[in-house]
């Protein structure tokens, strides 16, 4: 693809998509050496039109739609541009709208907004090397499930960074066309792992008994030759609504199916995936989904599930 840039924003002209079709495509990026470690980064794919599929919207909805932006100014304070993308005088706030500020987790201001269609207003907030989060809620009655938020981190380096905190709390993507995928800058890690976001606040990581949760398992061949297949089993507890299982990206093509209670099983059949060794960037995959909580989780619910990586080095099938 010979891919218009603007910026950081790339477009993919797609042309007509028929309903259920599928297609791959895959963006390489290396990390800058003067990135803050420990620092989370965030990449967005958004599929446009958006609204084009609503034939029925809620008659209570005001036509106003609202989304953050957030930077860092001149001055070491966190600001936040908050648009209502709305047309002027059709898309015009017809109430007020929340808006809450966190520093490093916790919650610190709560206010109201009322944003003209097509009109703007900046917030900001004192840095001190916090990582400071601002959420503003949609109007009644907004189409989808969109919920504008915006993390800046790392602003007034005078100040010892906090960092971490963004991976804590949910990223505006629950809407089909929307995908976000955010991840911390770290050294050496396990190549076999699964991930959640959000990760929760506190060590016990606290959520929301209405937030779904996003998992990705990761996976690398780090034997002495090429697997020729790779299966997957994650088993999912109780306390996950099976039937709201979304699948989300992968770095290779796959069969999926869910078996017994409540077990889901990935295999990658052909993959080819070569030993560390020989190709080490090449030696990676990855599979993403999300998951919706089981309706009324009780007040202190564990949520926690395992996985198994299984590869198969020409029919000598290793557990990792």
């Amino acid at each position: 693809w010979d891919l218009p840039q603007n910026g950081n924003v790339c477009t993919f002209q797609l042309g007509t998509l028929n309903p259920g079709a599928c297609g791959v495509f895959a963006i390489n990026a290396m990390v800058a050496c003067d990135v803050v470690f420990g620092g989370v980064y965030c990449v967005e794919a958004e599929i446009l039109p958006e609204f084009t599929c609503l034939a029925n919207t809620d008659s209570t909805w005001d036509k106003s739609s609202l989304m953050v932006e957030g930077g860092c100014s001149a001055d070491s304070a966190a600001c936040f541009t908050i648009y209502n993308t709305g047309d002027p005088g059709n898309g015009d706030m017809a109430g007020p709208s929340e808006y809450r500020i966190y520093q490093n987790g916790f919650l610190v201001f709560t206010g109201g907004l009322l944003i003209p269609g097509g009109d703007s207003v900046i917030i900001c907030w004192p840095a001190g090397g916090n990582t400071i989060r601002l959420e503003a809620d949609q109007r009644p009655g907004h189409p989808g499930k969109s919920h504008p938020n915006a993390t800046v981190e790392n602003c007034d380096t005078t100040f010892n960074a906090k960092l971490g905190f963004q991976l804590n709390f949910p990223k505006d993507d629950d809407d089909h066309h929307v995908a976000i995928d955010c991840e911390e800058v770290r050294g050496s890690f396990d190549p076999n792992d699964k991930a959640v976001q959000p990760q929760g606040l506190e060590s016990q990581g606290y959520i929301s008994e209405f937030e779904n949760l996003e998992y990705k398992i990761r996976f690398q061949n780090t034997g002495n030759d090429t697997a020729f297949k790779v299966v997957l089993i994650d088993t999912m507890p109780a306390t996950l609504d099976i039937s709201t299982i979304q699948l989300g990206a992968s770095s290779h093509n796959y069969s999926f199916r869910i078996k017994g209670s409540g077990i889901l099983e990935w295999t990658f059949d052909n993959i080819m995936l070569p030993d560390s060794n020989v190709n080490e960037p090449e030696s990676h995959g990855f599979v993403k989904f999300k998951v919706n909580q089981v309706a009324g989780n009780p007040i202190g619910t564990e949520i926690k599930n395992e996985v198994g990586i299984y590869f198969d080095y020409n029919a000598v099938v290793v557990t990792n």
